[in-house]
């Protein structure tokens, strides 16, 4: 869910834009430099969000049907797919998998993108003990 607008616009301060893009100072896509906030909404957002929540669940549902296809054709892959917990529902704003090596997501990336299928790393830190 998304709303139009937050109402507001800081273009002087370089700490208070790091702070309203959740910390991040830099241009940089992943470091932190401190603590950030987005929780900007204003009365119009707010009707808006709640024209869209009552759609939120078909969304939800049609984005479990994507992911099902995503994880039986991965299922036979070194490429995980997310772990779903049994009795449990998600909404999967992200369809984060992961690779055992740079060598194999890179490929796997670019497939993606030829498929018109949007794949970059999210969460690009190596877990310790994987290959580079």
């Amino acid at each position: 869910m998304g709303g139009l607008g937050d109402g507001g616009l800081v273009t002087v301060s370089a700490r208070l834009r790091g702070m309203r893009d959740l910390g991040r100072y830099s241009h940089a896509r992943y470091p932190h430099d401190g603590w950030g906030r987005r929780a900007r909404l204003d009365e119009f957002t707010a009707a808006e969000c709640l024209l869209e929540f009552a759609e939120l669940e078909v969304w939800n549902r049609r984005h479990r049907q994507i992911v099902a296809c995503y994880s039986a054709a991965l299922a036979h892959s070194v490429v995980r797919p997310p772990f779903a917990a049994s009795g449990r529902d998600h909404a999967y704003f992200n369809y984060v998998v992961q690779s055992p090596s740079m060598t194999i997501r890179e490929p796997f990336e670019q497939h993606l993108r030829g498929r018109h299928r949007g794949g970059r790393a999210i969460y690009a830190c190596a877990s310790p003990g994987a290959v580079p």
